[in-house]
């Protein structure tokens, strides 16, 4: 009997330490948690918001998936700000985003490639970066 009281508390500390290293983890996001964000490269211009960030990704694009954690973790924090625009041939690929500023019609709009992050307010485009280091500088 005096075996089982030393081995309970031993076995619950090792079960409970087992449980404090999954904190170290990171987190592993999943697409499916923006899914009612996404949005479609016609519809960039149309939000119903006057300050907006669009995220422009492919699911198959290593760098997006390099990013793909920190940019739903901000999602998660600031939902109301930010839309998904998934690539789907859609995309218009552009050399110079300096062109880009002031746009505000989807005929002369264009990303630099993917991941792009974009900001929309009062109807024009006011940024247009790209890369995982320009992203996380600007959001982090």
């Amino acid at each position: 009997m005096g075996k089982k009281s030393i081995l309970l508390p031993f076995t619950l500390f090792i079960v409970a330490c087992s449980d404090i290293q999954d904190f170290d983890k990171p987190i592993n996001y999943d697409y499916d948690l923006i899914a009612d964000y996404q949005i479609k490269w016609n519809d960039i211009f149309k939000q119903n918001k006057e300050d907006y960030y669009l995220y422009f990704y492919s699911p198959t694009c290593g760098y997006c998936d390099q990013i793909k954690n920190d940019v739903i973790s901000y999602f998660l924090n600031n939902k109301d700000d930010v839309y998904f625009v998934v690539d789907n041939d859609d995309f218009v690929i552009g050399s110079d985003a300096s062109k880009t500023i002031g746009v505000d019609n989807i005929d002369s709009f264009f990303i630099l490639g993917t991941p792009s992050l974009v900001e929309i307010s009062d109807g024009k485009v006011t940024l247009n970066i790209a890369g995982v280091k320009n992203i996380k500088e600007y959001l982090f």
